[in-house]
């Protein structure tokens, strides 16, 4: 279990730091454009976002993001879905594990009754040949 964990965090974290190192790269191929103003920000769903444009720019709660002309450049990378796809892949594979046992248990269950249910009957069985025997 332990080492599941293991192999799982390291996986996130390998995922973590591609999904980074590609929005880097595809971030850099645009900085050859000589952009005056960058920003480069997580907002609070973990995904980052990259702004460059060659004009000042801001953001207007109603209106959205503006800048006064030329190139504008932006990129989300989602790199917490990464990370909740991994672990509902871990829930998933638990959750499956979990019903095998119950299915187990279950099998287990009916071969014991299975077997008491048999004992039974041959107990039945020779019970009514002994009693047969003890009327003659």
């Amino acid at each position: 279990m332990i080492s599941t964990a293991v192999v799982i965090s390291c996986s996130v974290f390998q995922g973590k730091k591609q999904l980074e190192q590609k929005s880097t790269q595809r971030y850099s191929q645009y900085e050859h454009w000589d952009l005056a103003f960058h920003q480069k920000q997580q907002d609070s769903l973990s995904s980052y976002w990259y702004f460059s444009t060659d004009s000042p720019l801001w953001f207007h709660l109603d209106s959205g993001l503006w800048a006064k002309g030329g190139r504008l450049f932006a990129e989300q990378s989602n790199i917490k879905r990464t990370e909740e796809n991994l672990q509902l892949q871990r829930a998933n594979s638990e959750e499956a594990a979990a019903s095998d046992l119950i299915v187990k248990r279950e099998k287990d269950w009916l071969s014991l009754i299975l077997i008491v249910v048999v004992l039974m009957a041959i107990l039945v069985g020779l019970g009514y040949l002994a009693w047969k025997r003890i009327r003659k």
